[in-house]
């Protein structure tokens, strides 16, 4: 796989698990959308690529959970699939993987940041709220911390597991591969774009 478009490949029929837009904030979409011209207000793109790659037979199965994701890998049923990094650790564990996490721009490949953030609320126990948080925050507490969730350390000075790495991101790698979006934007596009997946999608598969 070296660009987006290597998908419509016909050696590949059958063999992608493809996520279906209720899972994962429908990333793949944005993803094809960011490489055809558009973003995550405007998938238009997205939905063009979609339908012709659903046309080649491409598409194995259509991915409804994570769990949907590990079976079709482990069980050889696909080999393409798109996915959260644990579920990616979960199975480099057990298969030989080939990441695309760190693939220039013009790939069409790109990784999606997402971060999780904590707040002390005023009032009740702050002060042992805050002490907690410096705990989790200590070097060592966070890296084992995040080894465990396979999450990438908060704290700078923490040490990256060698599992963890290739999805570690310094700041021009996240310049160079990375995407934010607006994660607010998508919570709240769901149930529009399966209704599209099911009347313009489904049909082709």
């Amino acid at each position: 796989m070296t660009k987006v478009e290597d998908l419509l490949d016909p050696r590949l029929k059958g063999k992608i698990c493809w996520p279906a837009p209720s899972l994962g904030s429908n990333m793949a979409m944005v993803m094809l959308a960011l490489h055809k011209g558009g973003d995550e207000k405007n998938l238009e793109p997205a939905w063009e690529f979609v339908k012709d790659l659903a046309r080649t037979g491409n598409i194995g199965r259509v991915a409804n959970s994570d769990q949907d994701l590990t079976t079709s890998i482990s069980s050889g049923e696909t080999c393409i699939i798109g996915a959260a990094q644990f579920i990616a650790m979960e199975l480099a564990r057990n298969f030989d993987l080939q990441y695309l996490n760190k693939m220039d721009k013009e790939t069409g490949f790109r990784t999606f940041v997402y971060a999780e953030g904590w707040c002390v609320l005023k009032g009740g126990h702050t002060d042992a709220a805050f002490e907690f948080a410096n705990f989790a925050i200590d070097p060592e507490n966070n890296s084992q911390f995040n080894k465990h969730i396979a999450g990438v350390p908060a704290n700078a000075k923490s040490e990256i597991s060698d599992e963890l790495k290739p999805f570690a991101f310094n700041n021009e790698e996240m310049d160079r591969y990375a995407y934010l979006p607006d994660w607010s934007y998508l919570s709240g596009q769901t149930n529009e774009w399966m209704k599209r997946w099911e009347q313009q999608i489904a049909p082709l598969l």
